[in-house]
């Protein structure tokens, strides 16, 4: 690459500032859901997770071939796993992949 860069592809893990985390937590506190994780056989956590429910999958030229529930963490409070079983809104759904986990915040894509 020009310059001795280096050239990244996909999500990179940063530092951020403190200030930057807290509006995170204040963005959480206003706009997360309550929802209730099953991991295996242990007992239900009940935590809070931003919910998208219009995040699109996008195939050729552009064209829309599905829509998915995307569930997004604070790293801290919970890292989702596949398979975890999450209810949320009242339907529970299985954790089908995770989108990005940049260290800080922790993206799953819920089967169905």
């Amino acid at each position: 690459m020009p310059g001795g860069g280096t050239r990244v592809r996909g999500p990179v893990m940063t530092t951020a500032a403190p200030e930057f985390n807290a509006l995170d937590d204040e963005l959480f506190g206003e706009f997360a859901e309550q929802c209730s994780i099953v991991r295996g056989t242990d007992a239900p956590v009940i935590t809070r997770c931003l919910v998208d429910d219009g995040a699109q999958t996008l195939g050729q030229h552009g064209r829309i071939i599905g829509n998915k529930r995307v569930l997004t963490f604070i790293k801290s409070e919970w890292s989702p796993a596949r398979a975890d079983q999450i209810t949320v809104r009242g339907a529970m759904r299985k954790v089908d992949e995770i989108l990005i986990d940049d260290g800080y915040t922790v993206q799953a894509v819920m089967h169905g």
